[in-house]
């Protein structure tokens, strides 16, 4: 069956190649005829969601750090009842006219650096811009270790939802991007081979948010293309994750990209110097990972530590940057929210009436319009700050932090969020992200309760 499954994987590279030259109505025909008979072929049961896995429910066995700790809880005044929500009116999505496919040129091999096999560096810089031009950034790459090019796009899929899911899609080369996947996810063989066959890879939080299945197809759908993919992996592809999938390059080829926008870059030594070259170098924005001294929040003095206790919990922490959390704790203080127009989330029950006071005076003043829900990645993540288990828990591991507009206001990024919506949630007891050291634009947490009346 091993072979069989890897000579149709063979098969349906060769012709999706070749059909790149061929009308696009006969492309998408036999594209789909060919990406279904390769589904058919994947006969291994595929392991529950849910179950114990570090970057991938595959075949491979990754060794997995667990540490069972108690987190001791922030502190909040005022414990608060919350039941209310607000209901969403969702727009309906039209259909995607038809587009030329077009023909994007295979980017493998690092321009920079020399690995040693299976060695794993960090990814300490992303930079987006329109295009990327590696012959034009050979001065600016000086000092990194490795960099890997990829084209980032995004695509709607249905996931059962009520509407199409906005998905963000990075078209890499896996041989070059492998090394700077997180350790976990690097070292995970199984995952990589499902991936050389033309599978995608899916981040674990966006396959839990929507009960996405190993094996199973995925319908990436652009304005050029609709696409069948197999979801072949749950792996973490960054810390936090750089994108919802993975594709391979043909896949990005066939969904529209034209190129490569994007550079993921291990930096060395000065990761801060070489972002500012690559800024200056294209144009474009860089998110910085990994700063050359260690980052130090700057607490506003407006937003004092209130005295009060949110209930503590124990956790198991993995090695992928997620948590456990024991008991029922999540039962307990974890609610479901829906915000105007917004997908469905859950916060913590404290947090619940704060968040919608606010957005019912953003409602009011006519400033909820400046958050985009294709860009809302909601509240409650039981993780570490960065998905790095050596850091502390994030505020959204308890349910105490929202993210929103996450595209325009990548962490490291200069903060796009208008500041008119900033000092409405800061009215009602947020912390604004955006005031950090190293900005988190898309982040407002929880830090003193107020009436809500």
């Amino acid at each position: 069956m091993r072979e069989l499954q890897e000579r149709w994987g063979r098969t349906a590279r060769r012709a999706v190649a070749a059909l790149r030259h061929v009308d696009r109505p006969l492309v998408v025909l036999v594209v789909g005829l060919l990406a279904l008979a390769t589904l058919t072929t994947y006969t291994s049961p595929a392991p529950p969601f849910g179950t114990t896995t570090s970057a991938a429910a595959t075949a491979t066995n990754v060794p997995e750090e667990t540490v069972v700790v108690d987190a001791a809880a922030p502190e909040l005044e005022g414990l608060l009842d919350a039941g209310r929500s607000l209901g969403a009116d969702p727009d309906e999505m039209g259909p995607s006219p038809d587009a030329d496919v077009r023909e994007l040129t295979p980017f493998e091999g690092s321009p920079v650096g020399d690995l040693s096999e299976d060695e794993v560096v960090p990814a300490d810089l992303i930079v987006r811009s329109d295009t990327v031009d590696l012959d034009a950034l050979t001065d600016a790459l000086v000092g990194a270790t490795h960099v890997a090019p990829a084209a980032a796009l995004t695509a709607q899929a249905d996931t059962g939802a009520d509407e199409p899911t906005d998905l963000s899609l990075l078209g890499v080369d896996g041989s070059t991007f492998r090394p700077l996947a997180p350790q976990v996810t690097a070292g995970a063989d199984a995952v990589w081979e499902r991936f050389s066959e033309g599978d995608v890879l899916v981040a674990h939080e966006v396959a839990e948010a929507h009960g996405l299945e190993l094996g199973s197809t995925l319908l990436l759908r652009t304005d050029s293309a609709t696409v069948p993919v197999r979801i072949g992996a749950f792996a973490a592809n960054g810390a936090p994750s750089i994108a919802d999938v993975l594709v391979p390059v043909d896949v990005a080829s066939l969904l529209g990209a034209a190129g490569p926008n994007t550079l993921i870059v291990a930096a060395g030594e000065d990761p801060e110097s070489l972002g500012t070259a690559l800024a200056d170098a294209t144009g474009g924005e860089v998110e910085l990972r990994r700063e050359s001294a260690p980052p130090v929040a700057e607490r506003r003095t407006t937003q004092a530590t209130p005295s009060g206790k949110i209930e503590p919990f124990s956790y198991t922490s993995r090695a992928d940057g997620r948590i456990s959390i024991h008991g029922d704790w999540v039962a307990r203080n974890i609610t479901r929210v829906q915000l105007p127009g917004m997908s469905a989330t859950s916060c913590h029950r404290v947090m619940v009436p704060q968040l919608l006071a606010a957005v019912e005076e953003l409602i009011e003043r006519d400033l909820y319009p400046h958050l985009d829900p294709s860009q809302f990645a909601g509240c409650f993540v039981a993780r570490h700050i960065d998905w790095n288990p050596s850091k502390p828990l994030s505020m959204h591991a308890w349910g105490l932090a929202i993210d929103f507009n996450t595209r325009d206001n990548w962490l490291g990024a200069t903060p796009k969020m208008d500041r008119r919506v900033v000092e409405v949630f800061e009215r009602w007891g947020f912390e604004w992200g955006g005031h950090w050291r190293r900005p988190d634009g898309m982040h407002f947490e929880l830090a003193r309760i107020v009436p809500t009346g």
